[in-house]
């Protein structure tokens, strides 16, 4: 059976679920939505405009039973490479003492951007170091993570701990294919751990802010032995101007030290993401970003991307359209300037919020 096949009868069969025993089980229908990105891109290295369908994306998300519910997002890239994005079962109303628990496949809680799913970036694209370091489809992993909520009243404090699979770690991959040898051998990587700790405040009716720090830690390369650990800090604002205004600032860096191997040198990736927005209405936005990020394997080879955007959403955000131009300047390359033309629909609950 193709891929398309297997993610159609997924569709299929949830679909079945939710139309045929809606009175006998009401906790097994879910919501679902449907979210579809195209795009018009021209980059001046092809100086030629590319139009695709980046993707459509298809969510379950609603309540298991009383204590528990379920998110699951599936994805076609394309229209042809079928993905799990999320499949994740979240416990946040049995468990005493503010704890939750999080188990499956899912985006881990590494900074906050990659706690959304990128259509909701008004920039169109996941952030260079998420990228670069972990894949195209940025920090996530199958895992099992434990929250708690500490009864504070002045501010939301929320403390997290996870073991992760480790594919993260090998950029995305599902095993790894070790080199050096006659015939490469696939391995599966080893269990890994994360950690976060962020605070949320609100001073004012007018000003709210959150700061966080990220810890993941585990093995790049399972035969070697060696390990990597990155940590994270963010720092998210908003401030109200208004009806339907308001300015979003955001912050966000990532240090790594990576072990060398008998392929690969040591290294200490890192990088960083600074952006504004300015909500200037219910229906406009614009703002600007700069970013840049090491390779992976080699931190002396940066990369910088850096540029403006302006998005228009009707109705309810349901429709948006996005217009972005940047800048990119990579290692041995002259900079190059690149726009990109977004359009994003959404039907269903889940829609393309604004991040």
């Amino acid at each position: 059976m193709s891929l398309m096949s297997r993610g159609a009868a997924l569709v299929g069969v949830a679909v079945a679920t939710t139309t045929l025993h809606p009175a006998a089980t009401p906790a097994a229908n879910p919501d679902i939505s449907v979210i579809g990105d195209t795009r018009a891109s021209w980059s001046e290295t092809a100086d030629e405009v590319e139009l695709s369908f980046e993707e459509l994306e298809v969510g379950f998300v609603g309540p298991v039973n009383p204590y528990a519910s379920a998110e699951v997002f599936v994805a076609v890239h394309g229209t042809s490479d079928f993905e799990i994005e999320e499949a994740k079962l979240i416990l946040d109303r049995y468990f005493p003492g503010g704890f939750g628990l999080t188990v499956g496949h899912f985006l881990l809680d590494f900074g906050q951007l990659n706690q959304v799913h990128a259509h909701a970036y008004p920039l169109a694209d996941r952030a260079l170091m998420h990228t670069e370091f972990f894949g195209a489809d940025g920090v996530v992993d199958t895992g099992a993570r434990l929250d708690w909520l500490a009864p504070v009243d002045a501010v939301t404090l929320r403390a997290t701990a996870g073991a992760v699979r480790g594919d993260v770690f090998l950029a995305g991959g599902h095993g790894h294919a070790v080199s050096g040898v006659e015939e490469p051998v696939e391995v599966n990587p080893k269990i890994g751990v994360s950690g976060r700790v962020e605070i949320f405040a609100e001073p004012s009716r007018d000003f709210s802010f959150l700061v966080g720090a990220s810890v993941l830690h585990g093995q790049h390369d399972p035969v070697d032995g060696a390990l990597v650990t990155f940590v994270g800090a963010d720092a998210k604002a908003r401030l109200d101007l208004g009806p339907s205004r308001a300015l979003v600032v955001n912050a966000e860096g990532v240090l790594a030290s990576r072990d060398a191997t008998e392929e690969v040198p040591a290294s200490d990736p890192n990088g960083f993401f600074v952006s504004a927005d300015l909500r200037a209405s219910r229906r406009w936005n614009f703002g600007g970003f700069a970013e840049s990020s090491t390779r992976l394997e080699d931190d002396e080879m940066r990369i910088y991307r850096y540029g403006g955007f302006l998005g228009l959403a009707l109705m309810e955000e349901s429709t948006l359209f996005r217009l972005v131009g940047r800048g990119v300047d990579r290692p041995g390359e002259s900079p190059s300037g690149e726009v990109v033309v977004q359009a994003v629909f959404g039907l269903g609950p889940h829609r393309t919020h604004r991040y």
